[in-house]
């Protein structure tokens, strides 16, 4: 039997429903990928917990949601239904009974989530197949159509849509599947009205992640103390390191592993990198968007501040230039398409950017500024192009950001960029020794120089005050993605060559850090590459007292928001009304006039003291004299000042635990 023969769909070891068949046929898919033809029967058949470990792309997906719906709607139909006589549109479906549900699927992120509920509904759309519906004057019987297993969506941060209103939809509707992300799952699963005894199924996507991050896990540890014992239990990830620890923290029992070409690309994946100077990395990366041949591209950056600035960076200030021809335009004279995505938009924001690259058909080119937030589970179709901005701080994440492109079997690239002024180059050899994985080195021939200088880019910056903001928040993300980096022993905080940095993020001044502040005093030091011309441009800054323009008053410089503004200048007025009622009170405290009044008051005190010791040690030898006269051998003589600080003391102390009593009323 031939290879494409073994992974049909007509070859599985049971026959698929007809409503899932439909649906497979709509997504085109001809043939099973190697973990679907693995899992499908596994999970299907209720035989054993799997832990899945596929390359992204490879259809995880589909390979626990085929089975998850295969088992619902057989476990939930009235009648028994047989393989050999199946109906063609879906059974009548029993409804969850006391407030119970038949599927939990935990995901790690809300825009995953969102993901896998449209797949599920997709399949679910097929459930019934209305084109067998024929005109009421025909002879024969009218089809009749049952409802589908519903769904429930559990994600947090929507306005929309908050606890209560879950609750309300899940008493109302009776969901056999859910499906969220562990925070808004574990809060709903607390609710006294949430029945969790019939649960049969929970699948973990990315599983690594969601039990290695310390914060998923302590809220899946709760679930999975109050889901029953008594389930089936899948894991699926593109990177397990450790399966025996993970079965351990999930309790599975006996699980059956499915590796399939894991820590590894996909055969259509060409992975690729290029050295770039610190500074001229986003000329090089605007050469690359200009002149390569793709439909979608995802740049992946450190951070969502990244993400913002160089945004505006690109949309605003190097496409805004009239009489740059150099970027990319359409015959209309149509622009290309840049959008962003981070955690620093809503999640409205980030869902209508995502659909809007995703359904981006007309422009031939489009490309999505993104985070780690879309590192792993989204699948977007027809992206050809993922580019390596900054380098990930694990080698799995490499693998999943990749894995965004060359998927379904179609061909990709990636393209990481590795700084050559910060020694960066170790890392390809680590990828070459833990992973087997090789890249390829590929030379920009580009005018990489014809974009901007950086002349234009601090003029832009000098023209709002929160570009300045956005530029300096830019800076410091990036030192501390170095500085969170899991190997430390490459990406090294003072490998950096800050004054290149400072000049990529177009900082009109040094941002005042801990960092920057050691650079500039040991910069000839430190491990990084500076030629003479590098010296005698940071001696020239340290001059300037860090400034990489002429200095300026920053209380003068504006922002171009007038709200922003206005709140600005009341905050400046308020810090200089504080400074101004401050720099009067020293003057009040050190007036002659009280300083002699002080020393009267402790003179006054010390009196009294000297006073009253007098007083204690008359009292003391009178008494002294007394016993003397009426035979009473007394040591007061000896004694009597020690005696009397004893009793100074012991009225101190006195005093003291009084005022501690009231204090503590």
């Amino acid at each position: 039997m031939s290879n494409k023969e073994s992974l049909s769909w007509n070859n599985l070891d049971y026959t698929l429903l007809p409503f899932i068949k439909r649906a497979i046929e709509a997504y085109d898919f001809e043939h099973l990928t190697p973990v679907q033809a693995m899992t499908i029967p596994m999970l299907s058949s209720n035989r054993k917990d799997v832990i899945v470990e596929s390359y992204t792309g490879s259809g995880k997906t589909l390979s626990y949601v085929i089975p998850i719906l295969e088992r619902c709607v057989r476990d939930y139909s009235y009648e028994t239904l047989k393989d050999t006589d199946l109906p063609h549109n879906g059974p009548r479906l029993k409804k969850p009974v006391n407030n119970s549900f038949h599927t939990m699927i935990i995901v790690p992120t809300r825009d995953l989530a969102v993901q896998v509920e449209k797949v599920v509904d997709f399949i679910l759309s097929f459930y019934n197949d209305k084109s067998t519906v024929v005109p009421d004057d025909d002879e024969k019987e009218e089809e009749t159509f049952y409802n589908a297993p519903k769904t429930l969506l559990l994600v947090g941060g929507d306005k929309k849509q908050n606890m209560n209103e879950d609750l309300h939809k899940y008493k109302t509707s009776k969901p056999h599947i859910l499906i969220g992300t562990p925070g808004r799952v574990l809060e709903f699963l607390k609710k006294p009205i949430v029945n969790t005894k019939e649960c049969a199924y929970l699948i973990l996507d990315e599983c690594d992640r969601l039990l290695l991050d310390p914060s998923f896990d302590k809220d899946i540890q709760q679930i999975l103390f109050i889901l029953p014992k008594q389930k089936r239990t899948g894991l699926f990830s593109a990177t397990i390191k450790d399966p025996k620890f993970l079965v351990t923290k999930t309790a599975m029992r006996n699980p059956f592993k499915i590796t399939v070409n894991a820590l590894n690309k996909p055969k259509e994946l060409t992975l690729k990198y290029v050295l770039t100077k610190t500074n001229n990395k986003l000329n090089q990366l605007l050469a690359i968007l200009q002149k390569s041949e793709y439909k979608k591209c995802i740049v992946y950056m450190s951070s969502a501040n990244e993400v913002t600035y160089f945004h505006k960076v690109i949309n605003q200030f190097v496409r805004s230039i009239k009489d740059n021809q150099l970027f990319y335009k359409f015959p209309s004279g149509k622009e290309l398409p840049i959008y962003s995505m981070s955690g620093k938009l809503t999640n409205q924001q980030r869902e209508k950017s995502l659909e809007l690259f995703k359904n981006d058909t007309i422009s031939g080119k489009s490309v999505l500024l993104t985070t780690d937030l879309t590192s792993r589970g989204i699948d977007i179709t027809d992206v050809d192009l993922v580019v390596h901005f900054d380098a990930p701080t694990t080698p799995e994440i490499f693998l999943h950001r990749s894995g965004r492109s060359a998927r379904g079997g179609k061909a990709g690239n990636a393209l990481l960029f590795l700084q050559e002024d910060t020694k960066e180059l170790g890392y390809l050899d680590f990828l070459k020794i833990r992973y087997g994985i090789d890249l390829e080195e590929i030379y920009c021939n580009f005018d990489i120089d014809g974009y901007y200088d950086i002349k234009q880019l601090y003029k832009w910056v000098l023209k709002d005050r929160l570009r300045f903001d956005e530029s300096v928040s830019g800076f410091v993300s990036f030192i501390n993605g170095y500085r969170a980096h899991s190997l430390q022993s490459i990406f090294k905080a003072n490998s950096i060559n800050y004054l290149k940095l400072a000049e990529l993020f177009g900082c009109i001044r040094f941002p005042k850090s801990p960092e920057v502040d050691a650079f500039l005093k040991d910069y000839q030091k430190l491990d990084c590459y500076f030629d003479d011309e590098q010296r005698e441009h940071i001696t020239a800054i340290k001059e300037k007292n860090g400034w990489f323009v002429e200095k300026f008053n920053m209380d003068d410089y504006p922002y171009s928001d007038k709200t922003r503004e206005e709140k600005r200048l009341k905050e400046l007025e308020e810090n200089k009304k504080n400074k101004q009622s401050k720099s009067k009170k020293p003057a009040e405290t050190v007036a002659w006039s009280n300083k002699v009044e002080s020393k009267e008051k402790r003179q006054e005190r010390k009196k009294k003291l000297v006073e009253k010791r007098e007083i204690i040690v008359q009292e003391m030898k009178r008494k002294a004299i007394e016993d003397a006269e009426n035979g009473v051998k007394s040591d007061y003589k000896d004694d009597i000042e020690e005696d009397w600080k004893a009793m100074v003391r012991s009225s101190k102390k006195q005093k003291k635990s009084d005022n501690d009593f009231f204090g503590d009323m």
